[in-house]
């Protein structure tokens, strides 16, 4: 008892007394096609969004009975690259910025997690990562480098867990504001393709504004404090 609703490039799918937002829809267009001017993406095949209730119809539409882990969060979305499907709930609805922006990661198969991952969140969205905003959670990991200012985030070893954030999210989006202050948007495209690169950040820190890897260290540490502010003002507005 679905109902299917085509806006757009969008093709939705929701339960059928679900209050589909059509000025939402609208808005997720227009963000999708900024997405596709800007990265030059193929908007040849329409993309497939599905609104569950909850995050355990989430996994029942995508083909899973139970899921390690389920119940434990009411927000979840995940984004299918192969198949260009979003699965999401009515908490996020029509306009999930998150899921849309990695629309990039059909482009991109092989960019560094960082960079794809540090885009999706790189919004001024209240919903940014797992129902908060970005100022959220750069603050949660600014508190994080008080009682560790020695703490090297460029080590992929190294894993930080943090409650109710990702900080390899978030380690992202600093490098993405960074960059942005001496590039344009365009010339993301090209370290997209370069950061699989082994070693990519080490060899490149000149590219985000650094003298050196353990200046570059200190920038996002610093970037992510500025970051925590609400009224940051970023590099990018796809609104």
């Amino acid at each position: 008892k679905w109902t299917k609703r085509i806006v757009g490039n969008i093709e939705y799918h929701f339960p059928s007394d679900y209050s589909f937002n059509s000025a939402n829809a609208k808005q997720a267009n227009i963000f999708v096609n900024k997405l596709q001017d800007i990265f030059k993406l193929d908007n040849h095949n329409k993309l497939h969004y599905y609104i569950a209730k909850n995050c355990k119809e989430v996994r029942t539409i995508q083909g899973f009975d139970y899921v390690l882990g389920e119940g434990q969060s009411d927000n979840c979305a995940f984004f299918d690259s192969q198949n260009k499907i979003i699965y999401t709930t009515t908490f996020s609805g029509e306009n999930h910025k998150h899921e849309l922006i990695h629309l990039i990661n059909i482009k991109y198969p092989n960019a560094h997690f960082w960079l794809t991952s540090g885009f999706s969140v790189y919004n001024n969205s209240d919903n940014a990562h797992i129902g908060k905003s970005l100022a959220w959670h750069c603050q949660k990991i600014s508190d994080f480098i008080k009682e560790h200012p020695d703490f090297n985030f460029l080590d992929e070893e190294k894993e930080i867990k943090l409650e109710k954030t990702s900080v390899d999210y978030f380690v992202g989006t600093a490098l993405i504001h960074l960059f942005l202050n001496k590039y344009t948007i365009e010339d993301l495209g090209m370290i997209m393709e370069k950061s699989s690169e082994k070693g990519f950040f080490e060899k490149n820190y000149y590219l985000f504004g650094a003298t050196s890897v353990t200046d570059l260290n200190s920038k996002i540490k610093d970037t992510i404090k500025e970051l925590s502010n609400p009224k940051a003002k970023l590099m990018l507005d796809l609104n």
